[in-house]
């Protein structure tokens, strides 16, 4: 049916395409996985509530890309509710809502794209 499958971070392997923000044209696109990194060890993980509920679990030092005219990248553990603002993929600003860090030694999974500061997840 020419819809696109919906994996976990964790399931995604090299050519799959993942439907990112890009940040050079303003919009969504879907861009292929061109590596995946497997770590595991103790971590800081955030849990990042968005204000229409949307949730999204990341490590504490990911990097992210806030949203507005202030816009700027910062780790996922130093966003501060209601005052940050990040494009999710439905290419929407959306509020931050709730931070949640804790330690854990759950496995961590990277992805990487060619020109990967150009596109977020």
């Amino acid at each position: 049916d020419n819809q696109p499958l919906q994996k976990q971070v964790s399931q995604l392997e090299k050519g799959d395409f993942v439907h990112c923000f890009d940040h050079l044209q303003l919009g969504a696109r879907y861009v292929p996985v061109t590596e995946i990194g497997k770590d595991s060890g103790p971590c800081k993980w955030v849990k990042v509530v968005f204000a229409d509920e949307t949730e999204l679990e990341l490590t504490g030092d990911h990097p992210v890309r806030t949203a507005g005219i202030f816009s700027k990248a910062k780790a996922a553990a130093s966003l501060e509710p209601f005052q940050d603002h990040m494009l999710i993929t439905k290419t929407e600003s959306v509020a931050v809502k709730n931070v949640s860090v804790w330690e854990d030694t759950k496995p961590r999974v990277s992805v990487k794209f060619e020109q990967n500061a150009r596109f977020s997840m």
